[in-house]
């Protein structure tokens, strides 16, 4: 699939609103706006502000719905303390994340409830975990695999934490 994309300039003494007020050619789609390092999802009905001042947007279409639920790699990885974890769902799903040593153990659950289809792929979305266990310690470095389940869908993938 091919992804559309452009460079906008944006010049403005007050704060501008971004909004998406209809779907005409956007059925399924949404905008993503990066705006440096932050990205913003823009979707039919939504709006987001940005502040006032000089900037170089990049604006892109992507699907909403992905084909397939999966379960990417971790990034950065290897990692130290903290890592993010990108999933996608193409339908709405109970969705959960156990952190396991590699001896097996369970290290941590993230509980993250019923989430809409979708990808969450970027730092806003994707699932956080912070190198700590249950008890809120650290753990130690080492290869620990993270599983993620999402209604009917099971994965697990390997992660290393160099401290």
């Amino acid at each position: 699939e091919s992804r559309k994309e452009w460079q906008l300039q944006l010049k403005a003494s007050q704060p501008t609103v971004l909004k998406v007020e209809n779907d005409q050619g956007l059925e399924g789609q949404e905008l993503v706006i990066r705006d440096g390092e932050e990205e913003l999802l823009l979707s039919v009905g939504t709006e987001i502000q940005l502040p006032a001042g000089e900037r170089q947007l990049s604006v892109a279409l992507q699907s909403i719905k992905p084909e397939v639920t999966a379960l990417l790699q971790n990034y950065p990885n290897p990692f130290n303390p903290e890592t993010w974890i990108p999933y996608q769902l193409n339908q709405a799903s109970e969705v959960s994340l156990s952190v396991y040593s590699s001896e097996g153990k369970l290290v941590r659950q993230i509980d993250l409830g019923l989430k809409p289809a979708g990808n969450y792929q970027t730092t806003e979305r994707a699932i956080y975990w912070d190198g700590r266990n249950a008890n809120g310690e650290s753990v130690s470095s080492g290869v620990y695999f993270y599983r993620l389940e999402a209604g009917g869908y099971n994965q697990t993938r390997k992660m290393v934490i160099l401290k």
